[in-house]
C-alpha cells in the first residue's frame, strides 16, 4: 500500500493528520484532521484483486447514495484509496438491532439503497462466495472439511431464489451494524466495496444472521421492507442467513491467503486470525446454525 501522506498530498492535504481507526478488516482505514472537513481515509486492501469490482463504480455508487443522504460525501476517489467526508454520530449497537425502531429503520435505509440505479456494478451474493473461495485456493489454502456439502446446499439455495423470482437491485452486500452510523434514528452506510446488483434477501438477512435476530425481529425487518409478511419471505430469509454465513468463511479463507502471501505485512486496525475465523463459522453451519449468534 502506498503511503498515507502520499495520498493526503495527492488530495491536497498535504498538512493533514491521519490516524488509524479501529475495524477494516479488509482495507486499512484512517481518521484524517487538519482539512477543510473531518474525513476518513481508507486504504484499499488486496481483496479486490481476486474479486475485479471496479473502483470507479464503486464510488460512483457513494456518491448516488450520498445524494440520496445514506452515504458519506466522496472527497476523492483512485485505485488505491477512498476519501470521504467524516460522518459524525455513534456506530449501530447490537442492543438497537434488536429495537424494532431501528429493525424498521434499516429496512428503510435498504429500500433506500435498493433504489439505486445507473452504476454498473454486478455482485451476486452467490457469485461472491464462489469468487472468494476461487481466489483462496489459487493462494494455495486448503479447503476444510466438510465445505463441499455446504457448498451443495449454496446450489440449492440459488435455484430455490431462481424459482421465487427474488428481487434484484443495487445492493451493500455488507451491511454489518460496524458499516452503520445511528444519529438518532437516521442511518448512514460506510463501506461500498461490496456493493453491485445483487438478490435483496442477500442485505435483509445480514443483521438477521450476525446479530441473531428472533423470528419476532424478522417478521419486524421483513414487514418493514415489503408491507407484508408471509412464509415465503421468511423462507427466503432462512436462505440467505445461510448463505452470509459461507460467505463468511469464503472471505476469512481468501484473506488467510492473502496474509500468508504477504508475511511481512501488519495490519493496523485489527488482529483477526482470518483461519480460525473460517473454521469457527464453518463449524456453526456444520452444526445447524445460521447466525452468528444465537437468538
Amino acid at each position: 500500500m502506498r503511503d498515507v501522506t502520499e495520498i493526503l498530498a495527492e488530495a491536497g492535504l498535504p498538512t493533514a493528520v491521519a490516524k488509524p481507526l479501529d475495524g477494516g478488516f479488509s482495507n486499512e482505514t484512517y481518521r484524517v484532521s487538519g482539512g477543510p472537513v473531518e474525513a476518513v481515509l481508507r486504504l484499499n486492501g488486496h481483496q479486490n484483486d481476486a474479486l475485479g469490482l471496479s473502483r470507479t463504480a464503486e464510488a460512483a455508487a457513494v456518491r448516488a447514495a450520498a445524494a440520496r443522504g445514506i452515504a458519506p460525501r466522496v472527497l476523492a476517489a483512485g485505485a488505491d484509496h477512498l476519501l470521504t467526508e467524516l460522518v459524525p454520530g455513534p456506530l449501530l449497537t447490537p442492543e438497537q438491532c434488536h429495537e424494532p425502531r431501528y429493525l424498521r429503520a434499516m429496512a428503510h435505509v435498504l429500500a433506500e439503497v435498493h433504489a439505486i440505479e445507473g452504476v454498473d456494478r454486478r455482485c451476486d451474493p452467490f457469485w461472491l462466495v464462489r469468487t472468494y473461495l476461487d481466489g483462496a485456493r489459487k493462494l494455495g489454502v486448503p479447503m476444510p472439511d466438510g465445505l463441499d456439502g455446504v457448498l451443495h446446499e449454496v446450489d440449492v439455495i440459488e435455484a430455490r431464489a431462481e424459482a421465487r423470482g427474488d428481487g434484484m437491485a443495487y445492493c451493500h452486500n455488507d451491511f454489518y451494524r460496524f458499516n452503520v452510523i445511528a444519529d438518532d434514528g437516521r442511518l448512514t452506510l460506510l463501506d461500498w466495496e461490496l456493493s453491485g446488483v445483487g438478490n435483496v434477501y442477500f442485505d435483509l438477512a445480514t443483521p438477521a444472521f450476525h446479530e441473531g435476530c428472533t423470528p419476532e425481529e424478522e417478521h419486524v425487518l421483513i414487514e418493514a421492507y415489503f408491507g407484508e409478511y408471509d412464509d415465503q419471505h421468511a423462507a427466503a430469509l432462512h436462505d440467505f442467513k445461510y448463505l452470509n454465513m459461507v460467505r463468511e468463511v469464503g472471505w476469512a479463507l481468501l484473506h488467510a491467503g492473502l496474509d500468508a502471501a504477504r508475511p511481512d505485512v501488519e495490519h493496523v486496525n485489527h488482529s483477526l486470525d482470518y483461519a480460525e475465523s473460517a473454521r469457527w463459522f464453518l463449524g456453526r453451519i456444520l452444526a445447524g446454525h445460521v447466525t452468528a449468534r444465537d437468538a
